[in-house]
């Protein structure tokens, strides 16, 4: 049983330590970053079969967002954490290139 356990401990282990390449991390990351910038807001209305209707509102934010780190931050910080190193290129750049792609 120990052996087992042992074995189970040590896959968990290099599961943790798998780094992904940069560009996978920065393709994950761009997430992370967008939800530094602002909270996000949400608002549903449903109406049943029977007649009634529900409601709700939603608003999140993330640590980073609390914390003041730019989206930039926290997307260098998402990278890293990730794949081990730097991004290529900074969220800011990514973005607006985004915007000129058209």
């Amino acid at each position: 049983m120990r052996h087992v356990l042992g074995l189970a401990l040590i896959g968990m282990l290099g599961c943790a330590a798998e780094k992904q390449t940069v560009e996978q991390a920065m393709a994950q990351c761009m997430h992370t970053a967008s939800q530094a910038a602002a909270p996000t807001a949400g608002v549903g209305i449903g109406a049943s079969s029977d007649g009634r209707v529900s409601s709700s509102i939603s608003i999140g934010f993330t640590a980073d967002y609390l914390i003041g780190r730019s989206p930039d931050q926290a997307f260098e910080s998402c990278v890293i954490r990730r794949s081990g190193v730097p991004p290529t290129r900074p969220y800011s750049a990514i973005i607006s290139g985004r915007s000129h792609d058209g």
